[in-house]
């Protein structure tokens, strides 16, 4: 109803861009893609809001994300980076 709302992912966290966002299937968790001037990253915050945890961290900065891809089945994210025509990756999600 909205009478709750909370800013999960704001751009004016060190400057980064939050784009591209799922949710966990119980919901607790956003996975989003976060691009700063260092290059793009997967990040997560608690749907609940709090702290953002860095993910991944892409090693070519220059790398431009054009193609939208992201999804979590809970163990595991899928997602696309790269040209329009990507490939699909697959990162685990391990909890420490």
């Amino acid at each position: 109803d909205g009478s709750n709302d909370v800013l999960l992912v704001s751009g004016a966290d060190g400057g980064a861009e939050g784009f591209y966002a799922t949710y966990s299937r119980d919901g607790s968790t956003l996975y989003y893609m976060t691009r700063t001037p260092q290059g793009w990253a997967i990040r997560s915050v608690p749907s609940t809001g709090g702290s953002s945890k860095l993910l991944v961290v892409f090693a070519e900065p220059a790398m431009q994300y054009s193609t939208f891809g992201l999804a979590t089945d809970g163990k595991r994210l899928y997602f696309t980076i790269g040209a329009p025509a990507s490939d699909i990756w697959v990162a685990d999600l391990v909890t420490p």
